[in-house]
């Protein structure tokens, strides 16, 4: 089993905190690629992080209402590769 740590991916140039408003998946929860996983807003955009994975939720790194930077960790998805 892989681990693969899932980061915030950068929104935007102008866009350096954004902050978690929903996860979409529970730890123990079942993920497939592209599925929505966590929502999070920032002063200029609102983004959903889709899971670049398929897998299992094993960790939730940031909690709601975290604030979150480009790069920072989300949450541990374990896959079968």
């Amino acid at each position: 089993m892989a681990q693969h740590r899932v980061k915030v991916p950068v929104a935007g140039e102008s866009v350096e905190q954004m902050t978690i408003i929903e996860w979409h998946v529970s730890p123990g929860g079942q993920v497939s690629e592209g599925d929505d996983l966590v929502s999070v807003e920032a002063e200029k955009v609102d983004l959903v992080i889709p899971s670049p994975v398929g897998g299992t939720l094993v960790e939730v790194l940031a909690d709601l209402d975290d604030e979150v930077s480009p790069g920072d960790p989300l949450c541990v998805i374990e896959s079968g590769s």
